[in-house]
């Protein structure tokens, strides 16, 4: 599959206003080459693999560098060119590795808060400069202020759908951010099989976007940490200079080739959650709860009082997310879809059939 080149001037300009000039200047790290040989002595390791469960893998030696296959078949489901792919120990240190190759002191980052706490985390430690624009009531974005700051910006974090809210971000407000913003976007899809819509197809027509997923969610591999951010390939040869060293092992690498050949088996999860979804957020609409809509996972409930519901689940064994914490969500729960029996289970307790000890609703 070839891949539209943006043109020289506009790619450079881009590329030196905010990738780090050490990354730039940079070879980045290159294994050593790696042939079919009897007697393997050039990466120090141990002779004899340590005894555990995993015969067929020889956890004595360095996984695979870039893990092709893999990337191939990622590539190939979602239809784009393997140079664009960049894999990661869980789509969080992807997150880290672009800040880490664009991010300097004084830098501008644009969020919409409530976001997911880990993109101000990130540009704290990057000493960058945080510019929030807040999201309006409904947890829609506030267009114009948005468009405003991505003039300023060298890095936004945008998720959709969105942690903790579940809202998705309009592809054409997408759109407009990438047009004016003269640094990168990134936007976060960690919980993009649960709409349908992705900001994948604009990377054909903007060099300045960067799109992560991860295995974690819908892919239900979030034990084993895997996901991986999708560029311009410019993009990824730089991000690849930071990127940490087989970061990625064998074992997990086989596994998500595992998911990647069996889509099927994702699409009925996917499926059974959605529908989940739909069953639990009927059942939570009465009065004192406010359950917001979103394409996700999860539900956002407002209570009444968020903290005598989160205690009196917790006393029936039952842990959700307190989410208050975030601007605007006062009295705001975060609660996953779970089997069937366990929706059913909260959803009974929240309408007072299964405890009586503690008054949610007041």
């Amino acid at each position: 599959m070839d891949t539209p080149t943006p043109s020289k001037s506009a790619w450079t300009k881009l590329q030196d206003s905010c990738f780090k000039p050490e990354i730039l200047n940079m070879p980045g790290y290159s294994p050593p080459p790696q042939t079919a040989v009897r007697i393997k002595l050039d990466q120090n390791e141990a002779p004899d693999a340590a005894d555990t469960n995993d015969g067929y893998i020889r956890w004595n030696r360095y996984p695979a560098f870039r893990h092709s296959a893999l990337i191939k078949k990622i590539a190939t489901h979602y239809c784009i060119a393997d140079d664009r792919i960049v894999l990661g120990n869980g789509s969080n240190s992807l997150l880290y590795l672009t800040a880490s190759a664009m991010l300097e002191r004084g830098d501008n980052v644009v969020l919409a808060p409530p976001v997911f706490s880990l993109y101000e985390t990130i540009a704290h430690i990057s000493q960058a400069r945080i510019i929030n624009i807040p999201r309006n009531h409904d947890f829609s974005y506030n267009s114009e202020a948005m468009i405003e700051a991505a003039h300023k910006a060298k890095l936004m974090f945008i998720a959709s759908p969105d942690n903790p809210t579940g809202y998705e971000m309009d592809l054409r407000l997408l759109e407009e951010l990438l047009q004016t913003c003269p640094g990168f976007i990134l936007c976060d899809e960690a919980y993009g099989e649960f709409s349908r819509q992705s900001a994948i197809p604009l990377l054909e027509r903007y060099s300045n976007l960067l799109v992560v997923k991860t295995f974690s969610k819908a892919l239900a591999l979030g034990g084993a940490r895997l996901g991986w951010l999708m560029a311009r390939p410019e993009a990824v040869k730089q991000l690849n200079k930071a990127a940490i060293p087989y970061a990625v092992d064998d074992r997990t690498a086989m596994q998500a080739e595992d998911i990647m050949d069996n889509w099927q088996d994702v699409h009925k999860r996917i499926d059974q959650i959605m529908n989940e979804r739909v069953r639990m957020a009927a059942a939570l609409e009465m009065p004192g709860i406010t359950v917001y809509p979103g394409q996700t996972n999860f539900l956002l409930c407002r209570f009444n009082n968020a903290n005598a519901m989160f205690k009196a689940l917790k006393a029936d064994s039952i842990l959700v997310r307190d989410v208050q914490s975030y601007p605007g969500l006062n009295n705001c729960l975060r609660i996953t879809i779970g089997t069937p029996e366990e929706n059913d289970r909260l959803i009974n307790l929240i309408r007072g059939e299964s405890h009586e000890t503690i008054d949610i609703f007041t």
